[in-house]
Parts: C-alpha cells; structure tokens; sequence
C-alpha cells in the first residue's frame, strides 16, 4: 500500500433547476462527463478532465475547465450563470509520506474562479482508496 500523499484528479460539479445539456454539449472533448442527469429535483453534472489531463495540477485542470467554460456561447453561458452550485473539487487521498505536500492555486486563477461564480471544494480519501501505478504527485 503506498502511504504517500496523492493529487488525485479535480472535479466540476455544477446544479441548476434547468436542463444543463446545452453547456455539457459544447465542453469539448477534454472533459470526462461523469454525471449529467436530474439528482434530488435539480439538474447535476459532474465533469473531470480526460486521460490526458488527469493528475495534473489542480492549478492546470481548473484553468483547463475555466477555459472551457469562458468559451461557451452566449445562451449556455447565461444558462452558467443561472446554476445554483458551482464547485470545483480537489481530490487528493492522505498519507504518512512526504512530512506535507503544496500546491498552489494563483491569484490569476482565484480571480478567474470569482468571476466564473465557482467555488472551491478540497477532499481528502483514506489511504488505499486508489491505486496508483506511478506516482506524478508534486512533492
């Protein structure tokens, strides 16, 4: 078992009272939909990055979905607007291993994440939770 702390990926997540399709069709192919469907009487999406952006940074994944988002046209941008909840979830597991591990969120990327009305969420899982081949986390 590796006891060593871990980025793990991030995640969008957003929540509207209105169908949310329109914004998850013009994403674009580096965005992993794992959830898009209505969840507790509202619309919830849940997005991650693809293959090829996964254990990157959390500062490159979130500017990788700002980028997205700031792309939208006008109709599905208005429709963000309108979402209830915005999150973008940092998910790391924990360990014993290195003393502590940092990662930085700049001031450009907190000013992009106030702008887009997106908030910031940090979870850590228990040790084992996944199973890494390589380990690319920054220490």
């Amino acid at each position: 078992m590796n006891n060593k702390i871990q980025y793990i990926t991030t995640d969008l997540e957003f929540e509207s009272a209105e169908n949310l399709d329109s914004i998850v069709q013009e994403l674009g192919d580096s965005i992993v939909i794992q959830l898009n469907q209505w969840v507790d009487g509202k619309y919830r999406v849940s997005l991650s990055g693809s293959g090829s952006e996964l254990r990157f940074s959390p500062e490159q994944t979130i500017n990788e979905f700002c980028d997205e988002i700031e792309k939208l046209s006008a109709s599905s941008k208005a429709l963000w607007d309108r979402c209830i909840n915005r999150v973008a979830d940092i998910a790391f597991e924990s360990g014993s291993e290195p003393n502590h591990l940092t990662y930085h969120l700049s001031a450009n990327l907190i000013s992009r994440l106030e702008r887009l009305k997106i908030a910031v969420d940090i979870t850590i899982y228990p040790i084992g939770t996944y199973n890494f081949e390589d380990n690319n986390a920054e220490t």
